[in-house]
This record gives structure tokens, sequence and C-alpha cells, in this order.
């Protein structure tokens, strides 16, 4: 086993961490759609597992990617996920959406923040991304999305 040492490293070479870690933040982000999703016939997670099975199963799949960042060494992505870990108790445990929505978008917050320190050029394409989804949801629909808060 090797000890965690490698503070700031990002290491390509293990998708095992990043499947679990985003495959998590996806079923989190299917709850707050989920009586919309249900509505319209779509079988998501949330619409399959309910609120509570999916925040489950994102513990799951986070705490997954806990073991395999501290399997491979890499400080700041146990931390990462540990966080994100935190939130998702705290979802199950307060069952608010603003809560779930926060265990929803940390994830995304860090590893993009992260991402963006190893890839700087990363941070401009999200920053144009970001842009470009606002513009298109207002003229389009009327409604500022995405929001970050």
């Amino acid at each position: 086993q090797m000890p965690i040492h490698r503070v700031c490293e990002l290491n390509w070479s293990n998708p095992l961490y990043f499947t679990l870690t985003v495959g998590a933040t996806y079923i989190l982000t299917t709850i707050p759609d989920r009586l919309g999703d249900k509505a319209t016939g779509k079988r998501t997670l949330a619409v399959v597992l309910g609120p509570t099975g999916a925040l489950l199963a994102a513990l799951l799949l986070m705490a997954a990617s806990v073991f395999v960042a501290y399997q491979s060494g890499f400080a700041a992505l146990v931390y990462l996920s540990g966080f994100a870990l935190f939130t998702i108790l705290a979802a199950l445990l307060i069952r608010t959406s603003a809560v779930v929505l926060l265990a929803a978008k940390m994830p995304l917050l860090a590893l993009t923040i992260f991402a963006g320190y190893h890839y700087p050029g990363y941070f401009l394409f999200i920053v144009a991304l970001l842009i470009g989804t606002r513009i298109y949801y207002r003229q389009r629909f009327g409604v500022v999305y995405p929001r970050l808060a």
C-alpha cells in the first residue's frame, strides 16, 4: 500500500476514481429533478430509488472514491471526496432541498477547481461554458441557469 504523499498531483492513470466521483455527483443531480423526471416518464436513479435510495447510492460511490484515492496515494483527492462524502451524509441527515443541492454542487465545484489548478486553460473553458449556457437559457426560456449558489 502506498502512503498518501502526493498532495497536488493528478493521476489520470486510474480513471476509477473519477468514474466513482462523477457517478456519485450525477446521481445527486438527479434528485432535485426527480418529480419532473417522474412526471415525464424518465427513469433516473432518483425516480427508481427515491431520494433516500439515490443519496445512499451516491454515498456508496463517493465512499468508494475515497478508498480508491487513498489506495492511489493522492491526498488531495482523498480530501476532495471526503468533503463530498460529508455533504452527502449531511443531505441524508438534514433532508432539505438546499442541502441536497449543496451536496450535488460542491463536488462539481471542487473537481473543477482541482482540474483548473492542473490545467489552467480548463478554467477558460468553464467560464465560456457558463456564460454561453446562461445566455442560451435566458433567451430561450427566460430563466437564470445554471445557478452556482
